[in-house]
């Protein structure tokens, strides 16, 4: 459900309008059924909750329901359970509360009403060790018997299928990424590089004209390495900071697509920036040996 926190309390978001910056999704989870999905055996006292945290972190050591307040007995740092919940680019938490009468008394405190079966949701899976076909035959199995019992809003979907549906979605995408990426990376060096040489040939005279008043080649080698460097390097340092400084807003777009995992990211970006590193430094070298045989 989404609800609004303005840093102390949880409550319903005003009909005539809100702030987005506080609005987050919320949900619920009795102790039982995370005790079971997660293998975990954790105990609640009467007005404790577990709290996993996906975005800003909760202020002080209770959080409040509208009038109820809770004592946080901990923070978890993952758990399996989220990856239910669809993603959203805002922040969301999950609750583990003792049971299922709490979260009805959470409901009441807030004053909400459950005008349909969206606000609850039940899930379950199960592991098949089937065979493409056998899995495709059970999933339509298991949705002609929820479509002949009346469960209008109940989905079925098997691990197999859901990932070639991403590999599909995505992988396109990921080859024209990868492809553009190192067409632009090619021109961009290509372009440097006979704008060095053509550079080059300009500076000639004038590197003879150093040289004869007493310019040794070493200081002549110094000042072509340190030029041709700041001309290959400041691209790819910039061009970092800038994803750097675009990162929360990409992972926010990211989220959108279903990918939450900003250590992957972060890691991602760091093997990226590696690779054009190495490819300058290819190019780097070639530049510069080649303007040094054209200034000498």
């Amino acid at each position: 459900m989404m609800l609004e926190y303005d840093g102390k309390c949880f409550k319903e978001p005003l009909k005539n309008g809100f702030n987005f910056d506080d609005l987050s999704g919320v949900g619920l989870i009795p102790l039982d059924v995370y005790n079971t999905l997660e293998e975990q055996s954790e105990v609640l006292q009467p007005g404790e909750v577990l709290v996993y945290e996906q975005g800003n972190k909760l202020k002080g050591d209770s959080v409040k329901f509208g009038e109820d307040k809770f004592l946080i007995k901990k923070q978890l740092e993952e758990v399996e359970i989220s990856k239910m919940f669809q993603s959203s680019i805002i922040q969301r938490y999950i609750f583990v509360v003792e049971s299922e009468e709490v979260i009805q008394k959470i409901y009441q405190s807030l004053e909400r009403k459950v005008e349909s079966q969206s606000d609850f949701s039940y899930v379950y899976g199960f592991d098949t060790n089937a065979n493409k076909k056998s899995d495709y035959e059970l999933m339509k199995a298991i949705e002609n018997e929820l479509e002949q019992a009346g469960f209008i809003n109940a989905a079925v979907a098997s691990e197999r299928f859901t990932r070639a549906d991403y590999q599909m979605m995505y992988g396109g995408l990921l080859f024209v990424g990868i492809f553009l990426g190192l067409l632009f990376s090619m021109a961009t060096a290509l372009i440097i590089y006979y704008k060095q040489i053509s550079e080059g040939y300009d500076d000639q005279e004038r590197f003879k004209i150093l040289q004869k008043v007493g310019m040794s080649k070493e200081e002549v080698r110094k000042v072509i390495r340190s030029q041709v460097i700041a001309v290959f390097f400041l691209p790819v340092i910039v061009a970092f900071i800038h994803v750097m400084v675009a990162s929360k807003i990409i992972l926010k777009m990211l989220a959108i697509l279903g990918f939450e995992n900003s250590m992957l990211f972060i890691g991602c970006l760091i093997v990226t920036v590696l690779i054009f590193s190495v490819l300058y430094t290819f190019v780097y070298s070639l530049t510069a040996r080649n303007y040094y045989k054209i200034v000498e």
